[in-house]
């Protein structure tokens, strides 16, 4: 009995775990380069991003999403200077959107709106952090 009543816990981890694993499989999907893509969620008009802002990168720093409202889990982890999350105009003059300034160690969530299809530059708009590689790229596809 009691082998049993042990066994049980590990059974139920070992499920999860093989669940997890199957969820997570690669689905045969190819980005097209070696950069990692944000995870997206789409749910009706809306696409989730999640990203984590350091000192001179976004990871991952390549995102996906479909027309209309776009929504960004963002982190900044520093750990010298604070970020934000800028998105430029298709014509790469000024800005669609840009967040507020997010201080090392804080997190938060904000939305944009993008209309049209295309290539989108990121970056973020702190002096100095362009020029030391913080960008990125944002593709929209039509709905």
């Amino acid at each position: 009995m009691r082998k049993a009543f042990l066994l049980a816990p590990l059974l139920v981890a070992l499920a999860l775990v093989a669940a997890f694993l199957v969820a997570c499989g690669s689905g045969g999907e190819d980005n097209g380069g070696s950069e990692p893509q944000a995870p997206v969620a789409s749910g009706g008009n809306v696409s989730n991003i999640t990203v984590r802002a350091g000192d001179w990168y976004f990871e991952p720093n390549n995102f996906r999403v479909t027309t209309g409202t776009v929504r960004v889990t963002f982190t900044s982890v520093g750990p010298m200077f604070p970020h934000t999350f800028s998105v430029k105009n298709l014509n790469g003059e000024g800005e669609l959107f840009t967040s507020d300034r997010f201080e090392n160690g804080t997190n938060g969530t904000f939305e944009f709106t993008v209309s049209q299809p295309g290539t989108y530059q990121v970056i973020c708009v702190i002096r100095g952090h362009v020029d030391r590689g913080q960008t990125g790229t944002l593709t929209v596809a039509a709905q």
